[in-house]
């Protein structure tokens, strides 16, 4: 496939392929195949090679072979030389003919040879030199070019090889490494290439000789920067190193898996992540292209038909505001020393000495950060150097340090260094304060910053345990992939399970319209929990049988650790259990860095202990706890509440049918006349105000037993009152009671959710705080409710002739007391026209005296409240970063107030 670049026949364009590109005889012949596809339609193809890489790599082999003569091991030295003979000739027999096979045979049997004469020599001195190495490592680039220039030749094209010992001259002087000889190697090369008019250089990578004649190679990465040298030598239009990734990569795959291939990046961007571990490039490998002006591609040969990236002067991706970053790398196992005292404050010189001494053991500084005050300097090298580093600070500033005018130098290991880079950020406000705040929303604590002028790259020193999260955080934060939330699942009742199926059912919403993935990751109840062993999620289909397969003993220490993965910047735990046990984890997961989406309101009417810690860690760090469900189900209650105090609003009183299963079982006991009972739709819902949930999902007899559940009694049902026990048995049968009927009968389940919504006021009540009337006497037995039949049918019928039914009340009133009894409304009173197992809550306040704010509406499905507790999810999800581009109606996408054709 062309590259993509100006067209230009006449000009040279030229191919890198790197060890694991020429890996095997089929890998050679898959190159041949790319380059003689490639002559098309550019017919001048300079192509450079590297050794032979796979397993294991030629280069590496030779290298073995000159530590071990050096060692006098002469056996060791010679199965390794056998090793790399056979290696070649096994590839050689499957590329070429015999009589073809058995030259390059001779050719090779020759170099071989002269090493074992050179390694010969190495054993006898004991001795291994830098320049020895070199000239034996070397040999790999030369037999693989050999390899390639006869397949190409066996074939009948007019190819050549080059030796780029003999071409390419290198001064070694400098402290950079060699320098190119730039004018000497160009008049060797065209002499070279003059022998062959029309053939197309195979030319051999890393290797290289000096001024003197001596030969070399081009230290790491050699055969890319080769590439590069011999591109600007020959004036060619592109310069495309083929390897085994499709491009240069958003990130490191093996830590975010939605890392994107770049399109195109500009040579600074290239640098910049290069430096910072990338490892398709290396930044001197660029140097010639840059200063050539020459393109550089990175392609995959192993997937030649895809573009790639493309590496240029500019590049068009960072200039959108959202994409303004390119991309993340990460350099690990790093320290960070800090030297800080009076004694710098204002003194010149301090920053010299300091890196001075640095410079003088030879360690390299990856960063620096300076306090504006001069009290401090930051610094970051390799964890390795730490400790020397250390001391060479230490006896630089002895004076200092014995006069305290400088503290002792602080080490903090092992850190990472994450680093931000795109050309864009100059340009675009905001950048590096996105940048922080993915980080702070994952939990991250930033030890040392660090930007240039430029703009070009932000780099940051966080912990080396938080590296894996801090990069996938900051990486979904600039839209480069998918917000990844580990998620957590307490319970496996019927909520917990609707709320199951919500995840399954809404993950192509969450993926493509908020750029969001809930992976859940661990299920627990108190027989036992599931984690995710074998993959990074849980899959949501067959979760009951995989559960019942394959679960471990309950551990809520196991459970959380692996729920708060440390490769994953966010984690929620989703608590739809009823257990005092569970809600007592909540401030410790908040400790943690858990987000918690709760159903289970226990840590929030339980001790005052306990919910002022879930308070308390919920300000200090600063983290969602989103209890919406506990009172109310699918209906928002709580955000209504909050609504209104947080503008100023003062509630005067607050009163409501807070109990689902106790509004059902006084409906059927004390229901309105038919006569004054409200109409109903088509669908069997009341027309006066209210609000419920949709419940067409679930099981056919689920659905009609929750029709009954949720319109309530019939017509002919209210003619006649049910008797309290004939009521509560039928309550019982549609499972409308939470856990414990008693606990609903005797007030308990209303007087929590009262003291949920007292203390969201700001009242610190207690539960033994609340007066509660009992609709029976509160010891009393399931089976002995019967025996209240009649005193409670006599209420019934006192009521119904005063114009009222029963219903059972909350109220807070102007005092600020908390009140739970039977009281008489009137047959039009909203608390008299719930219909079935529903809810009502009437809010008296300040602003909006003298009528009350009125929420109604049905208890719904446990889908409902499962829907309640999603939507509590991508709050979270949404205050972590998950952006939504819209909804779409009838094939067009809403974007705020515009439209915009999907």
């Amino acid at each position: 496939m062309p590259d993509r670049r100006i067209g230009d026949t006449t000009r040279w364009c030229v191919y890198k392929f790197g060890g694991t590109s020429v890996a095997s005889a089929e890998c050679y012949q898959t190159v041949r195949d790319i380059i003689l596809t490639a002559q098309e339609s550019t017919p001048r193809m300079a192509v450079v090679v590297s050794a032979m890489g796979g397993k294991p790599k030629v280069t590496d082999l030779l290298i073995e072979t000159v530590m071990l003569a050096a060692k006098g091991d002469v056996e060791g030295y010679e199965q390794m030389l056998h090793l790399v003979r056979e290696k070649h000739l096994a590839c050689a027999t499957q590329l070429f003919s015999p009589a073809g096979a058995q030259f390059y045979e001779t050719e090779l049997d020759e170099d071989i040879r002269n090493l074992r004469d050179i390694l010969r020599a190495v054993s006898f001195m004991r001795y291994s030199g830098e320049k020895i190495i070199e000239l034996v490592s070397g040999h790999g680039e030369i037999w693989s070019a050999r390899m390639l220039t006869r397949l190409f030749r066996d074939g009948g094209h007019d190819f050549m090889f080059v030796d780029a010992r003999k071409v390419l001259f290198v001064d070694e002087s400098g402290e950079s490494g060699p320098d190119v000889m730039w004018e000497r190697s160009k008049g060797a090369l065209d002499d070279y290439m003059a022998q062959s008019p029309g053939a197309c250089p195979v030319i051999t990578g890393f290797v290289a000789s000096t001024v003197e004649g001596v030969v070399t190679t081009l230290k790491r990465d050699g055969s890319d920067y080769s590439a590069s040298i011999f591109g600007r030598l020959l004036n060619a239009t592109g310069i495309t190193i083929w390897t085994d990734v499709d491009g240069v990569l958003s990130a490191d795959p093996r830590r975010v898996p939605e890392a994107k291939v770049l399109a195109d990046v500009s040579y600074s961007e290239a640098m910049e992540l290069a430096y910072f571990g990338a490892k398709v490039i290396h930044p001197k490998t660029m140097t010639p292209a840059v200063a050539a002006s020459i393109p550089i591609f990175i392609r995959n040969t192993f997937n030649p038909s895809f573009s790639g990236t493309r590496i240029y002067v500019s590049s068009a991706s960072t200039m959108d505001r959202d994409k303004c970053v390119c991309g993340f790398s990460t350099v690990d196992n790093m320290a960070l020393l800090n030297l800080e005292g009076s004694g710098m404050i204002g003194v010149p010189g301090i920053a010299n000495r300091l890196f001075g001494a640095i410079q003088q053991t030879g360690i390299s500084v990856s960063l620096i950060a300076q306090a504006s005050s001069e009290y401090s300097i930051s610094f970051a090298t390799r964890q390795c150097d730490a400790d020397a580093a250390a001391k060479a600070v230490t006896d630089e500033f002895f004076r200092e340090f014995k006069s305290h005018l400088m503290n002792k130098v602080d080490i903090i290991r092992p850190c990472s260094i994450i680093a931000a880079v795109g050309d864009g950020m100059s340009n675009t406000k905001g950048a590096a304060g996105k940048f922080f705040k993915a980080l702070g929303n994952a939990g991250v604590n930033v030890l040392a910053i660090s930007q240039g002028s430029s703009e070009r790259i932000i780099s940051a020193v966080v912990k080396g345990s938080d590296s894996t999260k801090s990069l996938r955080a900051v990486h979904s934060a600039f839209l480069l992939s998918n917000q990844v939330i580990s998620v957590g699942l307490v319970g496996r009742g019927k909520v917990a399970k609707a709320m199951v199926e919500v995840l399954r059912a809404q993950a192509d919403m969450l993926y493509g319209r908020f750029g969001t993935e809930f992976h859940l990751r661990a299920v627990m109840d108190s027989t036992g929990m599931l984690l995710s062993s074998t993959g990074p999620t849980l899959g949501l289909e067959g979760l009951d049988a995989a559960f019942n397969a394959y679960k471990l003993p309950a551990d809520l220490k196991a459970f959380t650790k692996h729920v708060r993965a440390e490769h994953l910047p966010h984690a929620i735990i989703i608590d739809c259990s009823d257990a005092e046990e569970v809600a007592r984890e909540h401030p410790g997961w908040l400790e943690q860095n858990i987000h918690v989406v709760t159903a289970n309101k226990k840590g929030l009417c339980g001790s005052m202990s306990l919910y002022n810690a879930i308070l308390r860690q919920r300000k200090v760090k600063q983290h969602n706890y989103m209890y919406e469900v506990t009172v109310g189900g699918g209906l928002r209650i709580i955000t209504s509440l909050q609504a209104m105090l947080i503008g100023g609003d003062s509630i005067l009183r607050l009163e409501g049918a807070l109990s689902a299963s106790m509004n059902y079982v006084m409906g059927l006991i004390s229901p309105v006349p038919p006569c004054r009972v409200p109409s109903l739709d088509s669908n069997g819902r009341s027309s006066s105000i209210s609000s419920s949930m949709s419940n067409s999902s679930g099981s056919g007899g689920l659905r009609r037993s929750y029709s009954s559940l949720l319109n309530g009694h019939t017509h002919e049902t209210a003619k006649t009152p049910l008797s309290l026990s004939e009521a509560v048995s039928e309550a019982s049968r549609l499972e409308v009671f939470e856990r414990d009927p008693l606990n609903d009968l005797n007030g308990v389940e209303m007087a929590q959710k009262l003291l949920v919504l007292a203390r969201e006021m700001g009242l610190p009540l207690r539960l033994e705080d609340v007066k509660i009337e009992t609709l029976v006497p509160k010891d009393t037995p399931l089976d002995e409710i019967h025996r209240y039949n009649e005193e409670v049918a006599a209420r019934v019928t006192a009521a119904r002739i005063r114009g009222s039914v029963l219903r059972y009340v909350g109220c807070i009133n102007e005092a600020g007391e908390a009140e739970i009894g039977i009281q008489e409304v009137p047959f039009e009173h909203p608390f008299a026209t719930v219909r079935g197992a529903g809810y009502c809550f009437r809010i008296f306040s300040a602003f909006h005296s003298p009528d009350p704010i009125t929420i109604q509406g049905t208890i719904g499905l446990p889908k409902a409240t499962a829907a309640g507790l999603f939507s509590d999810l991508l709050f979270v999800a949404q205050r972590l970063g998950a952006t939504d581009k819209g909804h779409t109606v009838q094939g067009v996408r809403v974007l705020s107030d515009s439209l915009i054709e999907a």
